[in-house]
């Protein structure tokens, strides 16, 4: 079939080494998932994705054959693919069907498929939000070494629990 990705071509022979059927759902006018698999006799739906190499991934491999240290924020890549997925996947687990959603990483850092980046993607930077009812009088100390609430002298105030 034409057109097909890199992904979709590793999926299908992932199913076939498997034995998991596997069938391409035909494509109409409007959005539907990959594929449908059979696990067990339950019918599951696939969407597979797959992260290119984009212009600032091209960027940092030419500096790199060039001899230049590279360094950089891994950005969330995935988070515009996951509302794709989300509409393409929707009407199947809505009727009550298992989806599945695959990833590729076809870059040269394999960076974008860690569960790091996919746990971001999907639910935002990870973020702890910290109140105490009772710290609060103590403005301007802080935990020290051996975590107990220390003054501006150095004093214990509460020792740590």
């Amino acid at each position: 079939m034409p057109g097909r990705t890199i992904s979709e071509m590793l999926f299908e022979q992932l199913c076939s080494d498997c034995a998991v059927p596997c069938r391409r759902v035909p494509t109409g006018s409007l959005r539907t998932p990959d594929f449908e698999i059979c696990l067990s006799a339950k019918r599951v739906f696939c969407e597979v994705k797959q992260m290119d190499p984009n212009r600032e991934d091209q960027k940092d491999i030419e500096a790199l054959q060039s001899g230049q240290p590279v360094s950089r924020f891994v950005p969330n890549r995935f988070r515009q693919k996951l509302k794709n997925v989300s509409r393409q996947l929707k009407a199947a687990a809505s009727s009550g069907c298992p989806t599945l959603l695959v990833v590729y990483d076809n870059t040269p850092f394999k960076l974008y498929s860690g569960n790091r980046q996919i746990v971001q993607a999907m639910f935002g930077r990870h973020t702890v939000s910290v109140r105490s009812l009772i710290l609060p009088r103590y403005c301007g100390q802080f935990l020290s070494v051996n975590r107990s609430v220390v003054g501006r002298v150095g004093e214990a105030l509460v020792p740590a629990s």
